[in-house]
């Protein structure tokens, strides 16, 4: 956490490309350009290390630190920044609000005083290169603060170790600018008091207020929410930093004796909601439903209908089957025989019937008469 080069990085981020675009800017070369900002970035550090001798000013640092105004990309879109006059000025602005935050704005001007007589270079232009210069080292920060989920806490021991990389830039005029009698007044009680506090100061500490740790108050505030042509603002760091500030406070409120109870119940993830359907999926599974049953019912409908068919056509082939005539020579079935033999007897007892109904006739016709017998009806006698 406490091993980056916060100089080293601003200095990186002025490569050729960059100070030859500045230098086109601001009309100055670029190796005066290069001189003004590699004194201007460990000033900048300095006056950080200055300004957190405690844990409120830590704290307050950290917020700043981590506030939109600070881009943790700058060192990686300081090229594009500042390939327009638009684009140096939105930098210049963000690099000052960010110093006057943590400094006064006669301590930042009598530092890029100090840098423009060491220069020989404008005063007007230094006091633009070290706005810019500060920019780019408290983007480093955040950058790095980012990376490594930390959280005020680890802010001190991180400006102890720049020590030993800012103490060959510090010069008398840094430390009378920012309040210390002499450049060995600040070397023995700056480096010395960052380090106490970098061991006594909690990892997590409830702010006041609203009881949430800095690194989650500091990440919220880092979310960038307007809008931001330049990218200067970084949100999307500072929205994946709040997750991983409050995964980070759970962890160290359960391992750190006494934690408040409160830090527990504000930082501690919520579980997650169960999932539901979609209305569309629901839809979706309705018209696959009425569809099924759809096809069900025509294929039944058509399943009984061809039964219905098969029926009916059994039904007249046994119709035709029963009135059918038998061919000569062979047995007819024994219900069409008893019916030839009635049609048979009924005939016969019908001629029975009608000859005696003439035999009487001719008995009667006899007896009335006087005929003998024998005048009676041939045909009848012949049927007798």
């Amino acid at each position: 956490m406490n091993d980056a080069d916060l100089v080293a990085a601003a200095h990186a981020a002025f490569n050729p490309y960059v100070l030859e675009q500045l230098s086109s800017r601001i009309g100055l070369p670029p190796d005066t350009i290069r001189l003004v900002v590699e004194r201007a970035a460990p000033g900048i550090v300095l006056t950080m290390m200055a300004r957190a001798g405690s844990a409120e000013s830590a704290q307050r640092l950290f917020i700043v630190l981590m506030s939109t105004e600070s881009n943790p990309r700058i060192a990686a879109q300081l090229a594009g920044l500042t390939a327009s006059s638009h684009g140096l000025k939105a930098v210049e602005r963000s690099g000052h609000a960010l110093a006057t935050r943590i400094a006064d704005s006669r301590e930042i001007a009598m530092i890029s005083d100090h840098i423009a007589a060491l220069t020989a270079v404008p005063p007007q232009a230094t006091h633009a290169l070290t706005d810019v210069a500060s920019a780019v080292v408290f983007g480093a920060a955040k950058h790095h603060m980012l990376l490594e989920q930390g959280s005020a806490g680890d802010l001190p021991g991180l400006l102890a170790y720049q020590w030993p990389i800012a103490a060959p830039w510090l010069a008398e005029g840094y430390a009378k600018a920012l309040g210390f009698e002499s450049s060995a007044a600040f070397a023995d009680s700056v480096p010395q008091r960052l380090v106490e506090l970098a061991a006594v100061m909690p990892r997590e500490s409830v702010a006041a207020g609203n009881g949430a740790p800095p690194a989650v108050d500091a990440a919220r505030s880092g979310g960038y929410a307007g809008s931001d042509p330049y990218g200067l603002a970084g949100g999307a760091p500072g929205a994946s930093a709040y997750g991983a500030a409050s995964a980070s406070a759970s962890s160290a409120a359960r391992t750190a004796p006494g934690a408040p109870a409160q830090l527990l119940t504000t930082v501690e993830p919520s579980a997650p909601r169960p999932r539901r359907v979609p209305v569309w999926a629901r839809g979706i599974l309705a018209v696959i439903v009425l569809l099924i049953g759809i096809i069900v019912y025509g294929y039944r409908q058509r399943t009984g209908a061809d039964e219905g068919t098969a029926q009916l056509a059994g039904s007249t082939a046994s119709g035709a089957l029963s009135t059918a005539v038998p061919v000569s020579g062979a047995s007819a079935p024994p219900a069409a025989q008893t019916a030839a033999d009635s049609g048979r007897s009924g005939t016969a007892a019908a001629s029975e019937a009608v000859a005696s109904s003439e035999a009487a006739s001719a008995t009667g016709a006899a007896g009335a008469g006087g005929a003998p017998a024998s005048n009676a009806n041939p045909a009848s006698a012949a049927s007798q």
